[in-house]
């Protein structure tokens, strides 16, 4: 007779009785082992998901072509209202935006690329961009007579 827990089984003397068997430990393990991998083959395809979940821009923008136009900076000015420090290729603009849309509000200094490619004295040393960023937006947002 097979291995199996409670299979009637005859004795010699032709009488049936329920016999209990030990439990065959190779199919146990075999079980055990594929069960195993099965729960590993799911928490692998979980966390390939949680990678392209989490990195799925980056995926996207390799293939996408720099245009060369950025945000560097955004202050929000409350009520749906902000000013933006663009940069598009070697220029700066500050920009307002409201409800009502977009406007340039102005022009902006570029900041040297190396300081040491200047020469000397021939003119005074530019603003930090954090005093020209305060100049051009205390300029753009002062009211003008």
């Amino acid at each position: 007779m097979g291995a199996s827990n409670s299979i009637p089984s005859t004795l010699q003397s032709g009488l049936t009785t329920n016999v209990v068997t030990a439990p065959d430990l190779g199919a146990a393990v075999g079980s055990l082992g594929r069960l195993m991998g099965s729960l590993a083959l799911v928490f692998a395809v979980m966390l390939g998901a949680l990678w392209i979940y989490r990195h799925w821009q980056r995926l996207i923008q390799k293939r996408q072509p720099d245009t060369g136009l950025r945000v560097i900076d955004v202050k929000n000015l409350g009520q749906r209202m902000a000013v933006y420090v663009i940069a598009y290729r070697h220029q700066h603009f500050l920009i307002g935006g409201s409800p009502n849309g977009l406007s340039l509000l102005s022009p902006l200094e570029s900041a040297p690329s190396d300081p040491d490619d200047e020469s000397e004295g021939s003119s005074p040393t530019p603003a930090p961009p954090a005093d020209s960023f305060r100049n051009a937006l205390d300029k753009a947002l002062s009211p003008s007579a």
